[in-house]
């Protein structure tokens, strides 16, 4: 008890020094809390708090221009501000890919097997046929999906016009959870290290204390991890700047 009043005097702190100095405080990105809230991580690795609620949901995933929110009657587009810009009615399991400048991009309906691309007015749906871990945009023409198959998972590029595989290649000693950056580089946990494993088999190593059961987007920068007990992290992938740091315990 004593080490959470702790926790939460040092991140009021950091709260009130940055309301007076009139200053915004830096924003990590978007996490859903315990409550099905999604609310901004404000202040700086090793010092963040939650801000007020924008949206509640089941599921959250932010990049740096915005991100998806789903519930029980579908998903909510926002944009980097948290404000609804977009709503698809759909149900059942999704998986969300952003584009390489952090816009959201991609829906994955699992239940369907197609790929809804968001800028697309309406929204243009494509069927793949394989089962999806994780996706994100390559490009205006390519996706990048890790694929489920028998014998493990598989980096996959997807032609977004026809759903067709463009290439495939193996994952050899990676497991579920994981998710896919729009590089394609593919991020899991292997030993209590966070791995990023990009297209040419080089691997970052970020050690972590926790065994983790989940990545999402975070915001620029940042994935989030969630350990087994309900704890959540904030993972900085930037080279030469890796590090994992737990969120107040408000979040999930």
């Amino acid at each position: 008890m004593t080490r959470r009043i702790f926790k939460v005097a040092v991140w009021m702190s950091c709260a009130v020094a940055w309301a007076q100095s009139g200053l915004v405080a830096p924003r990590a990105g978007f996490v859903l809390d315990a409550q099905g809230e999604v609310r901004p991580a404000m202040g700086i690795a090793g010092n963040f708090w939650l801000g007020a609620g924008v949206a509640s949901g089941t599921a959250a995933s932010f990049g740096a221009l915005g991100g998806f929110v789903q519930d029980a009657g579908g998903v909510s587009v926002l944009d980097a501000g948290g404000r609804v810009v977009k709503r698809i009615a759909a149900r059942g399991a999704m998986a969300f890919g952003f584009a390489p400048n952090g816009a959201p991009a991609l829906v994955y309906f699992a239940a369907a097997h197609e790929i809804g691309r968001i800028a697309a007015p309406p929204m243009v749906r494509v069927r793949v046929e394989a089962d999806l871990a994780a996706l994100a945009e390559a490009d205006a023409a390519n996706a990048w999906a890790v694929v489920r198959e028998d014998g493990g998972l598989s980096r996959v590029k997807i032609a977004l016009a026809t759903g067709a595989e463009v290439s495939r290649e193996a994952l050899v000693g990676v497991a579920e959870p994981v998710m896919i950056l729009p590089d394609g580089t593919v991020v899991f946990e292997r030993e209590r290290n966070v791995v990023l494993r990009d297209t040419s088999g080089a691997e970052r190593q970020i050690p972590v204390t926790f065994d983790a059961t989940g990545f999402t987007s975070l915001g620029e920068g940042w994935i989030a991890a969630a350990g087994k007990d309900g704890t959540e992290f904030a993972i900085r992938t930037a080279a030469g700047r890796e590090g994992a740091w737990q969120l107040p315990e408000e979040a999930r």
